[in-house]
């Protein structure tokens, strides 16, 4: 695993570059492998247990969500992001597939279509754009978990 800056600022909604709005921002790189589902999941769990944020499972399980779609469906590694805002976390996961996760129904087999539409029911809101590089893939989950 190795640290690294994301390519992320879909209007102004994640700011990456620098220190995050708090002051509190990390970011850590994953290889494309199953076993990165969880760790970071574990990555973010620390984090939000650093940060005392009361909706730390929420944030842990819309990143395995989202970093089982990049490690399924995208290209190359996967980078992390998380940044405490004074209403929760935002949460950045980038990889090198252009092509942008969607909601679908879940299929017969129970196997695949929750994971876009879990992260609706526990996040805020989230969006997905492509970049230079790929895409990122980004959520907010509220202090609050409402």
């Amino acid at each position: 695993m190795t640290t690294r800056s994301l390519d992320a600022r879909p209007g102004g909604d994640l700011s990456v570059d620098g220190v995050g709005p708090q002051g509190h921002e990390v970011q850590q790189t994953f290889p494309s492998a199953i076993e990165s589902v969880a760790a970071a999941r574990h990555f973010a769990r620390d984090v939000c247990e650093r940060w005392q944020i009361a909706s730390a499972r929420d944030v842990e399980i819309c990143v395995s969500e989202v970093v089982a779609n990049a490690v399924t469906h995208g290209e190359g590694e996967v980078g992390v992001e998380l940044v405490r805002t004074p209403w929760g976390v935002r949460v950045a996961v980038s990889d090198g597939a252009r092509e942008l996760p969607v909601v679908r129904p879940p299929t017969r087999d129970g196997e695949g279509g929750r994971g876009m539409a879990v992260v609706s029911a526990l996040a805020v809101r989230w969006a997905a754009r492509p970049t230079d590089h790929g895409k990122v893939v980004w959520f907010h989950v509220s202090e609050r978990g409402d």
